[in-house]
């Protein structure tokens, strides 16, 4: 069984808990530099956890990363 975007039903996401964290904000229309305020980490930091989260799911940008953890189930 796969889902919409073909992936396996039942597929593990694969980000870290850091990764998560960050996404969670982006998804709520957190700025980079209001998620690096709010998760008391530097704005590099933030980018780099996003670039990797985005690797790491095949996403091309962060709003095409929340769009797929949604889509997944992965995030509300």
């Amino acid at each position: 069984h796969m889902t919409d975007d073909g992936q396996p039903v039942g597929y593990v996401c694969p980000l870290t808990a850091d990764q998560m964290r960050v996404t969670k904000l982006f998804a709520i229309g957190l700025s980079g530099k209001k998620v690096a305020h709010e998760l008391k980490m530097h704005e590099a930091r933030v980018a780099r956890l996003c670039a990797s989260a985005c690797e790491a799911c095949g996403a091309n940008n962060r709003t095409h990363l929340v769009a797929i953890l949604l889509r997944r189930g992965w995030i509300q």
